[in-house]
């Protein structure tokens, strides 16, 4: 889920960069086979991750502005940038960092648009169980069984919730993702690296439906004449 002064597609998205850490059917499919994990599972943490899930799991449509802070493992500042994004189950998602470097990431659920404005250029790849790992995902995935594909830790102070994922598979992006709630509001996600590198995006003006819908075409990139197209689908 980044690259110095670049949006990364890997690092994702924001989100994604959005933004699915959650077991959408993608990821399911990649989910570690070693079946003593479902045994190993303890009580607290099924709780944590009913509780994440019980959260999360009306939140069909989301849409927010977002501060995106990056920090090298030495704490050294190496990207900032600010947007806005859309993300709508399942597996739709819309994210748009406005500055420094205007970039464009979508996907409709099959696969991923990355639109680099200053570049003029656009890659494509597939939804795979690899790009679902990636923090963009997160809001627009299922929620049912979070601990088939992560440990899930939960730790409340004065009315903030701060849950802890940490991927099972041995090819995730990340070594651990956190959600931040104040009450019932999504307010931060921070995500760690295997480089120990850390983002924290902060939610501006979320707003969120259980009935709310857009049309398909919205998660959809429309490119532009002259823009040169990169396709990894294969």
């Amino acid at each position: 889920m980044f690259q110095s002064d670049k949006f990364s597609i890997r690092c994702l998205g924001g989100l994604v960069l959005s933004i699915t850490l959650l077991t959408s059917p993608a990821y399911g499919e990649s989910a570690p086979s070693n079946k003593t994990n479902a045994v190993e599972v303890s009580a607290q943490e099924q709780q944590a991750a009913s509780q994440l899930s019980k959260l999360l799991s009306p939140l069909h449509y989301i849409k927010a502005g977002f501060a995106q802070h990056t920090l090298e493992a030495s704490g050294k500042r190496i990207q900032e940038s600010e947007g806005v994004m859309t993300v709508q189950r399942p597996n739709l998602f819309r994210w748009e960092v406005k500055k420094p470097f205007p970039q464009v990431v979508v996907s409709n659920g099959q696969k991923v648009w990355l639109y680099d404005m200053d570049l003029e250029q656009v890659t494509i790849q597939k939804l795979d169980a690899r790009t679902n790992t990636t923090p963009a995902l997160i809001l627009s995935g299922e929620t049912a069984d979070l601990t088939s594909s992560f440990r899930v830790t939960e730790s409340v102070s004065d009315g903030v919730s701060l849950f802890t994922l940490i991927p099972k598979g041995q090819d995730a992006l990340f070594e651990n993702l956190q959600l931040m709630f104040q009450g019932k509001m999504l307010s931060e996600m921070m995500l760690t690296d295997a480089l120990g590198a850390k983002t924290r995006i902060e939610f501006r003006n979320l707003s969120s439906s259980s009935k709310r819908k857009l049309a398909e075409k919205d998660f959809e990139l429309y490119i532009p004449p002259g823009v040169d197209v990169i396709d990894d689908e294969s």
